[in-house]
């Protein structure tokens, strides 16, 4: 095993055990990340910018109790640490596992999506929901769901 090998297992192994979440889902977060943040045209299919597989996507406004996302996404493992209860999540599943969790503030991510007026919105890769993309004068994208 390489230096190089070692070292990302050693980071991997730590960000596993400090987040609770697979390495997968970390660098799935990551992927995603920058395809959002360098967006391409100003309407996006969700299709065309996750770039992992994905069964089901679940949006959670604000102040939805971990207990109440935990029952309506149904997994076997779900990474409590990466649970804010102040801030919205968007966690994809594929297979009964978590793929990807973007929560978090627009500000620190650099881009933030605006489903809908209720507090839990559910779609699949089957529905290719449309976004408008807006940037606004902080730098930082807004994904608006098209009706």
């Amino acid at each position: 095993i390489s230096v190089v090998g070692a070292l990302l297992l050693v980071v991997a192994i730590t960000l596993t055990i400090f987040t609770n979440a697979s390495p997968m889902a970390l660098l799935n977060n990551y992927q995603l990340n920058y395809n959002l943040t360098h967006p391409k045209h100003d309407t996006i299919s969700i299709n065309n910018v996750i770039p992992f597989q994905w069964d089901r996507a679940y949006y959670f406004s604000p102040y939805v109790e971990l207990s109440d996302i935990k029952k309506q996404i149904n997994v076997k493992h779900f990474p409590d640490k990466l649970y804010n209860d102040d801030q919205a999540h968007i966690i994809y599943v594929y297979k009964g596992h978590v793929e990807s969790i973007v929560n978090g503030l627009g500000r620190s991510r650099g881009y933030w999506f605006y489903f809908s007026l209720s507090q839990v919105y559910s779609f699949t890769p089957q529905d290719d929901l449309s976004f408008t993309v807006r940037k606004q004068t902080n730098g930082i994208y807004e994904y608006v769901l098209k009706s």
